[in-house]
């Protein structure tokens, strides 16, 4: 699904030896991990099993992974056994833009009410947007994996 997700953003303009940004839930991503052509030392050159730690990060072919909880999970239309597959979303690193709407706005003082503790106060304010919806694939997956 993550090789037919590429070749579809590729096949919009986006270019075959860019990396491709995964945003998978951490069940989808363990069951990516226990798929043989994942874990093998075969088929991965680059060993994300052994960077960074734990192994959750990393490159893997194309794929640069983003792993969030599983309860930020969302679904799709519920299938005809009753269960709604879990969404995978694939992108191209252009498809998407982040920027800040306000600075970063920082201030310290001390609080004389609480023993001179030291309050910190931060805000800033940022936003994401599709700039190409043809480079943004949804993949589909069984929300019961076999691990």
């Amino acid at each position: 699904k993550l090789q037919k997700a590429a070749a579809l953003i590729g096949a919009h303009g986006a270019p075959l030896t860019g990396i491709y940004e995964v945003d998978c839930s951490m069940k989808q991503f363990m069951a990516l991990v226990s798929d043989v052509r994942f874990a093998s030392w075969l088929y991965n050159a680059n060993r994300p099993l052994s960077q960074m730690g734990m192994g959750l990060m990393g490159v893997w072919g194309n794929f640069r992974f983003h792993v969030f909880a599983d309860d930020l999970l969302s679904t799709a239309n519920y299938t005809l056994d009753g269960s709604a597959d879990e969404l995978v979303y694939v992108h191209a690193r252009e498809a998407v833009n982040c920027d800040f709407s306000e600075s970063l706005v920082a201030r310290v003082v001390e609080d004389k009410d609480h023993h001179f503790d030291t309050e910190v106060y931060a805000r800033t304010s940022l936003g994401a947007a599709r700039r190409d919806q043809r480079k943004v694939v949804q993949i589909a997956c069984d929300p019961t994996p076999t691990l």
